[in-house]
């Protein structure tokens, strides 16, 4: 449905009310009208009916057009107004229109009216649009100038035909500047460059105005402020049809707090390496120094208790008959836990071996050192577990070390289960996440997963002596081994259901053979 013009009348004549809403009411013009006689309801009309267009008499009692043309230019700005009447001359009507009236119409010529009016309406529909896009437009120009102020970016361009120069306002404010104040010209931004950087900055512009191309360069200046600034500027070229350049235009960005971020990051950046240098070389000393130290220790604690052990049972051997059988026990324990502390003393020299030593890679083919571990850790026991192997690929390790890793926990597996009435082991392997996932589950002890993180320290255990022998060394060696090899240990448990341990090998460097 075409929306109806909403037409706003100001006349006291009945008769001419009637001939003008007759002449109205034969047009095609779709409308609704409401008549006023005097200024106060014509105040109201404007405010309540908000017209699209007035048609007003020139002369009323007490009341006039001009009058009403000057109330709606305070409330109603652009909304046309046109004078319908029979005394106002041709020069008086040109004179309003000059005043910013929009058209006249005669009474006794009201044919001419409707034109006039879709005239009218057509024209306050432009002005209204001109006006709208105006007012965007003074609106993006205020918020680009305000994102140029909190960006410290400022634009410029230069006719290439005329030599004139624009500036942004920010682009004079950069150069400490008050905008509009100096004309802007390459010659004045050139004032301002640091002495050092000047040249440099000449042979850029010399080049891009050369050869027609973009150009990015850094520079310093020193604005009228005495302040130094560091500034990035770009620039470009526009083109006409035939391709010649008729216009450069480009940004100025002050870029000053980045710089000073750049080189505070460089002094973090030096002073923090140093300290890691400093802090890797001392902890690489203290761990070399409690390597040495362990291993030491370890040799010089052999032979004492090498003696111990060879001396107690000596002893017992030729006192048994004058001992009671409370000191036969004595002795036994003696050598017992002389046994034990000469075991705790092997797995230290391991352990201490596996964080000194190099890694020597050759192929490994884990399926066999997998069968050798289990054909080892069954030899000593009457009850073997069943044990099944899943498939398990050739990989790139220290052989002697991987070893070390799958016999501890196989024979783990083996202790821990032992207490099963159907021991098994599962030993297998997967590709995941670009590494090789090797595990061996058993179905023996298993142990509470909120001590996990106690799993892999050493000389840490989850049983007690009396429910499994151990020093509580091996799942640490592990874990050396493996994190030497770049790889990962975890394990998962529940108490009575036996554990999963895994350990991962890098897929693409085991696949490459770059370790």
């Amino acid at each position: 449905m075409e929306k109806q013009i909403k037409i706003l009348v100001v006349e006291h004549d009945l008769t001419d009310i009637e001939l003008l809403l007759h002449h109205l009411k034969k047009s095609d013009l779709p409308h609704v009208t409401e008549v006023v006689e005097n200024e106060e309801k014509y105040v109201a009309a404007l405010e309540a009916f908000k017209p699209d267009i007035i048609l007003s008499d020139f002369s009323l009692p007490g009341f006039n057009g001009l009058t009403a043309f000057e109330i709606k230019q305070q409330k109603a700005p652009y909304t046309p107004f046109i004078i319908v009447s029979g005394t106002i001359g041709d020069e008086n009507a040109v004179d309003l229109i000059k005043n910013g009236i929009t058209d006249y119409a005669l009474k006794d010529k009201l044919y001419s009216l409707l034109p006039k009016i879709h005239r009218a309406m057509k024209e306050a529909c432009e002005l209204k649009k001109k006006k709208e896009a105006e007012k965007l437009l003074s609106k993006n120009q205020q918020l680009l100038a305000e994102a140029q102020s909190i960006a410290h970016l400022g634009n410029w361009e230069i006719d290439l035909q005329t030599k004139e120069a624009i500036w942004s306002d920010e682009a004079y404010r950069i150069l400490g500047l008050v905008p509009g104040k100096k004309t802007p010209s390459t010659k004045l931004f050139l004032q301002f460059v640091h002495p050092d950087d000047l040249p440099e900055v000449e042979q850029a512009i010399v080049l891009a105005m050369k050869n027609f191309q973009s150009s990015v360069y850094t520079c310093r200046v020193i604005g009228s402020d005495n302040i130094e600034k560091h500034l990035q500027v770009q620039s470009k070229f526009a083109l006409n049809e035939q391709g010649i350049p008729i216009r450069i235009f480009g940004t100025v960005h002050d870029i000053t707090e980045l710089k000073k971020a750049e080189r505070e990051i460089r002094t973090l950046n030096t002073a923090l390496e140093e300290k890691v240098k400093q802090r890797t070389s001392a902890l690489l000393d203290s761990n070399q120094q409690l390597e040495a130290f362990s291993y030491s220790v370890s040799h010089d604690l052999r032979t004492p208790l090498r003696s111990i052990f060879g001396f107690a049972q000596i002893i017992k051997k030729k006192s048994r008959e004058k001992l009671n059988e409370s000191e036969l026990e004595l002795f036994d324990l003696i050598m017992k836990n002389t046994l034990r502390m000469q075991a705790l003393i092997e797995d230290m020299l391991v352990f201490s071996r596996a964080g000194r030593s190099s890694l020597r890679k050759v192929p490994v083919n884990m399926k066999e050192v997998v069968s050798e571990c289990i054909e080892s850790a069954c030899e000593s026991i009457t009850r073997k577990p069943e044990i099944k192997t899943g498939d398990l690929p050739e990989v790139l390790a220290d052989k002697t070390l991987m070893e070390q890793v799958l016999m501890n926990l196989i024979t783990n597996a083996i202790k821990y289960s032992s207490k099963n009435q159907t021991p098994l082991i599962q030993i297998g392997s997967r590709e995941e996440g670009g590494e090789i996932i090797f595990y061996v589950k058993d179905n023996g002890a298993g142990f509470d997963m909120q001590y996990y993180n106690r799993l892999f320290q050493v000389f840490n255990r989850l049983h007690t002596l009396d429910e499994f022998e151990g020093t509580g060394i091996g799942l640490a060696i592990v874990k050396r081994i493996i994190d030497k090899h770049g790889g990962r240990v975890w394990a998962e448990g529940r108490v009575g259901e036996g554990a999963t341990f895994y350990f991962t090998l890098p897929l693409e460097k085991v696949l490459s053979g770059e370790w």
